[in-house]
C-alpha cells in the first residue's frame, strides 16, 4: 500500500477520531475500523460487531462507527424498507453477492453520497 495514504489513514484514526473523542480503548477502534473498512458494502449489526471487537456495551460501537461516519472514513446506509419499523430494526449495509458488484455498488453510493449530502447540508 502506498505510505502517502497509509498516513493519512492514520491522521484520520488519531487525530479525527481517537484524540477528539479521547477513546481510551484504541486498539478496540482501530479493531473495527479495519473490520468496517475491509468489509465495504456488507451487511452488519451493531451486536455482530460488539462481539467481534469483543466490546461490552453495543452503545459503545454505536458511537466507534459514528466517529468514523463524521470522519468521512465510513458511511452507513440503512437497509431500506416501506416499513419503518423494519428499517429501524435492520440497520445494517447494502450486502452484494461478489468483490467486483460490491466495489461498484460502493463507488456508486459514494458519488450519489457526495453529490446528495452536499445539497441536504
Amino acid at each position: 500500500m502506498n505510505c502517502k495514504f497509509v498516513n493519512i489513514y492514520e491522521d484520520i484514526i488519531v487525530k479525527d477520531c481517537i484524540m477528539r473523542h479521547r477513546i481510551r480503548v484504541e486498539k478496540t477502534f482501530r479493531e473495527l475500523a479495519i473490520t468496517l473498512i475491509s468489509n465495504f458494502s456488507a451487511e452488519f449489526t451493531f451486536s455482530r460487531l460488539k462481539n467481534i471487537t469483543r466490546t461490552r456495551d453495543i452503545h459503545t460501537v454505536k458511537n466507534y462507527t459514528r466517529y468514523l461516519s463524521e470522519a468521512y472514513l465510513t458511511f452507513i446506509l440503512e437497509r431500506f424498507s416501506p416499513k419503518l419499523k423494519m428499517q429501524i430494526i435492520a440497520q445494517r449495509r447494502f450486502r452484494a453477492g461478489k468483490f467486483e458488484s460490491r466495489m461498484f455498488e460502493n463507488l456508486v453510493a459514494v458519488e450519489l453520497h457526495r453529490r446528495y449530502a452536499s445539497k441536504t447540508m
